[in-house]
């Protein structure tokens, strides 16, 4: 047996004071339990969930598309605008770029490109990420870059 009486006391009291008002009133006790359950789920909506976190990588890819029947000169003075554009901001360490040619998979995987085409430029820029946040360069990047080139998106 257990040596340790707060332990005991708190046996004892489960055992034979609270059992028994339990099994007085089963229907009590079990509405009172379902009642709580149910109240639970009032909790849910103060659980933070984040369906897509932000994968922390430091690489950031932008693809371009350019309107039907453009050349690959036209492609690659666009993608080389975009380069020197990106290659000034501030946490951009290194800067990949690649105009009219078949877009590699993205971490082994399809960027669903139409593969060879005049019409496509691939810019990946590596970021420092202690030095700026990519989710907010995501949008001011898209914002600055969709003024300067219209209809390359």
């Amino acid at each position: 047996m257990l040596n340790w009486p707060p332990l005991l006391h708190l046996i004892y009291w489960y055992a034979y004071t609270l059992m028994p008002q339990i099994l007085k009133r089963p229907l009590k006790t079990g509405v009172i339990g379902v009642l709580i359950g149910t109240l639970a789920y009032g909790l849910i909506p103060f659980i933070p969930v984040e369906l897509f976190p932000e994968a922390g990588w430091e690489q950031m890819p932008i693809f371009i598309q350019m309107p039907v029947g453009t050349s690959v000169e036209e492609t690659e003075q666009v993608v080389a605008g975009i380069s020197k554009y990106l290659a000034k901001q501030k946490g951009v360490v290194e800067i990949y770029s690649s105009s009219g040619a078949q877009i590699e998979g993205w971490f082994g995987g399809s960027i669903g490109a139409n593969g060879v085409s005049e019409e496509n430029g691939f810019v990946v820029v590596k970021l420092d990420n202690k030095q700026v946040n990519q989710a907010d360069l995501v949008d001011t990047w898209g914002q600055i870059l969709s003024k300067k080139y219209p209809h390359q998106w």
